[in-house]
């Protein structure tokens, strides 16, 4: 065209006139010039259209680019970055700015070379990249990362895989939603990146494999549709799966690709894509002051973006021309719009068919608004988008999830920790032995009372046996056999376990401890003068025991709760499965005692209790052949001591062995528990109350029996019998009730 105008100059006359004309006009071309780039003139030919609609009505506007002519070349880059760099090797030099429509993989080789060239570079299908020189008119994606979070947010889901194509567009998308996943500690570790150019079954193949079941598609169309298919055949949709895109379709889009899906061999897109896009969800950005309804406007089209680019290109020269006349120092305002015209593009500032046209420092374009729309069905109509939610000024306001998700919110495919419950065998055992246990302590309980002032009881001191029957209570509050599903239950359960049987053990234990002290006291103590030892000071002795066990426990189990050792663990003898909606499901039982606190618990604690029961052995051992039927308990204590030493020995055998086997460690302690309440109530309270039937006013209860050892008494416990019974005024087959001491024993 410029050769054409050349030679027609040449044949008129007025040669120096148009010469000067010419050049003007030359230097105008230059600076009102653009590249329009495509993928393919005949598949974009609308949005050829659209750039050449555009551009007439910004040259028929006598208030934009009054003196100038806009005009544009259009190139083709068959989604080759290397085609599209020769073709844009001779126009750059010439040209104010570029457009590109083009394919993705093309836009990042175009943008570096924007970069280089400093001809600036807007695209009109992805958001801004990093460079300097490159704009969109695209909406910015700025807030969409944050939007995702608060859709995570609202249903619940704490991971999701990131499918994203690797080009600059797409991977800062994939960056910027990485990081604001990472500070909502939301899990997009299943994340894949992957090229178009090479086969990405693998990638598939790993996408369908990992747990999440929400896939958020950060992809072009071509893949888009690559993975609908894929998911398609894997039955991955709803209700059992979600899709998230950042794309909207136009009605048929898939109709575009014909060829490119013969090569996947997706032989039915129209169901494949009605059936995984139905209920997905669409996240995208709006441009600043934008009000009109998507529905009703076909914002979703690039047309309306391209239009937006053009009137920006021709606002950044107007804008440029008009600087350049106001300054004078300028000699030549066509080169230096040309020069700056990075600056201009970047400052542009108009309401454009689409809202506002603003570009941040990064190039992107300022919104303010992020519309969340659902596809649902709509009868024979197919899919259409129904706005379900918005975030805006970092509020989102969303539909009822009844509406979103009418069959159910989709699980994210975080697999299920269920907690094992006890085989039924289990509970029946224990509220069995527990039932038993509890009837025995009201017996034991209701005879104290009772026949506290009967003669037989009385010398066995009644206080002492409260004493003990409190300690059974403890132990019964910790056989209970029962296990929570919540941690935070099973714990305060498990502390109730170990401070009641610890403490109710040793309560009992003190009492069968104190008796054989004050046998002993009276009988193998060389001084005849000393008065029996009363109740409140062996109660003294048992307090203090029972303190010295709290100060063991209680910090150590404190530490223990602040160091989770209670806590969630895999249940070795469960495998995992899924469930129907192919979610993973783990099976967990709930431990007590993970943690070196619990050893060192358990530890003490035991060392403690071996302590007294040396003790209690050793006593148990010297008053061996006192026979006094009313000091009967000395035998019967002694008895106690024996057990409770081999049933400690059994605890620290099993609790290992069954730690990790809920049925058998609850069914083996409710067992223990259960022996040691019947060993410690049973042998103090059966004797009496055989005794009390045989004897009901006690006329024997002092003399000496022949139980489990010799028949007679030494001179030194006759001595002594005599005088326990004359500090007590009472005498052998006297059957008054004591009233110098409330107890003998």
């Amino acid at each position: 065209a410029e050769l054409a105008i050349v030679k027609m100059i040449f044949r008129k006359k007025h040669t120096n006139i148009l010469l000067i004309l010419l050049l003007q006009v030359l230097q105008c071309l230059c600076a009102t010039h653009f590249v329009l780039l495509v993928e393919d003139s005949d598949r974009d030919s609308s949005l050829i259209k659209t750039v050449g609609a555009s551009v007439d009505r910004i040259n028929g506007d006598d208030t934009l680019l009054a003196n100038q002519m806009l005009y544009f070349s259009t190139l083709q880059s068959m989604g080759n970055p290397q085609v599209a760099i020769e073709q844009l090797a001779d126009y750059l030099n010439d040209s104010f700015c570029i457009i590109d429509v083009g394919h993705s993989d093309v836009s990042g080789a175009v943008a570096s070379i924007s970069l280089y060239t400093l001809v600036p570079m807007i695209t009109i299908t992805t958001t801004a990249t990093s460079y300097d020189t490159v704009f969109s008119t695209v909406p910015s994606y700025d807030l969409v990362p944050q939007a995702l979070v608060q859709v995570m947010d609202y249903n619940e889901w704490t991971e999701a895989t990131i499918i994203t194509e690797l080009t600059v567009g797409f991977m800062e998308i994939h960056t910027s939603i990485g990081n604001a996943f990472t500070t909502a500690d939301i899990n997009f570790e299943s994340s894949v990146r992957f090229d178009l150019s090479e086969d990405i079954s693998s990638y598939i193949e790993a996408i369908f494999d990992a747990e999440p079941h929400i896939y958020i598609l950060n992809t072009d169309e071509r893949a888009t549709l690559w993975f609908l298919c894929e998911a398609y055949k894997e039955q991955r949709y709803y209700p059992n799966y979600a899709w998230i895109t950042f794309n909207s379709f136009p009605n048929q889009w898939w109709e575009e690709y014909d060829e490119y899906l013969q090569q996947i061999n997706c032989t039915q897109p129209d169901i494949v894509v009605n059936t995984v896009l139905n209920r997905a969800l669409v996240l995208l950005p709006y441009p600043k002051s934008f009000n009109s309804n998507p529905r009703d406007d076909p914002l979703f089209t690039v047309s309306n973006y391209t239009d937006d680019a053009v009137t920006a290109i021709g606002v950044a020269i107007d804008n440029c021309m008009d600087i350049c006349q106001e300054q004078s120092q300028i000699d030549d305002c066509l080169v230096y719009c040309q020069a700056q015209s990075v600056d201009f593009i970047a400052s542009v500032n108009f309401t454009g068919i689409t809202g506002n046209v603003e570009f941040n420092e990064n190039g992107s374009r300022v919104s303010d608004l992020v519309n969340i729309y659902q596809y649902q069905e709509q009868g024979e109509d197919g899919l259409a988008l129904e706005l379900i939610g918005r975030v805006q000024n970092n509020t989102f306001n969303a539909a009822d999830k009844s509406i979103v998700w009418p069959d159910g919110v989709p699980p994210d495919g975080t697999p299920i920790k269920i907690v094992n419950i006890l085989e039924i065998w289990v509970p029946i055992l224990g509220a069995f032995l527990q039932s038993i246990s509890l009837s025995f302590v009201i017996i034991c309980l209701s005879f104290n009372i009772i026949f506290r002032k009967r003669k037989i009881v009385k010398l066995t001191s009644p206080n002492l046996n409260y004493i003990m029957i409190l300690g059974t209570v403890g132990i019964l509050a910790s056989g209970v056999v029962f296990r929570f599903t919540s941690v935070t239950s099973q714990t305060i359960k498990c502390t109730i376990d170990r401070l009641g049987s610890t403490w109710g053990y040793d309560i009992c234990f003190a009492v069968a401890l104190v008796k054989t002290v004050r046998v002993f006291y009276i009988f193998r103590m060389k001084s005849l003068k000393k008065k029996v030892l009363q109740d409140w000071k062996l109660i003294l002795i048992i307090v203090g025991i029972v303190i010295i066990d709290i100060i063991i426990s209680v910090p150590i189990i404190t530490v223990a709760l602040l160091n989770n050792d209670i806590r969630l663990q895999d249940d070795p003898n469960t495998e995992s499965d899924k469930n129907d909606q192919g979610v993973t499901q783990n099976y967990c039982i709930i431990v007590c005692g993970t943690s070196i606190y619990f050893t060192v618990f358990l530890a003490l604690t035991v060392l403690f209790k071996i302590v007294l029961h040396v003790i209690g052995l050793v006593l148990a051992f010297l008053t061996r052949k006192v026979e006094v039927d009313a000091l009967n308990d000395a035998k019967y204590s002694a008895t106690i001591i024996y057990f409770s030493t081999f049933i400690l020995i059994l605890i620290l055998i099993t609790n290992p062995v069954v730690a990790n086997n809920p049925n058998l460690d609850d069914a083996v302690w409710t067992v223990l528990m259960f022996i040691i309440i019947f060993m410690f109530l049973g042998l103090t309270f059966i004797p009496k109350m055989i005794a009390l039937y045989k004897d009901p006013q006690g006329k024997f209860a002092l003399k000496s029996v022949g139980i489990g050892g010799a028949s007679h008494l030494d001179d030194t416990n006759q001595a002594k019998r005599s005088t326990l019974m004359n500090d007590n005024n009472l005498s052998v087959g006297d059957c008054r009730p004591c009233t110098k001491q409330s107890s003998l024993v």
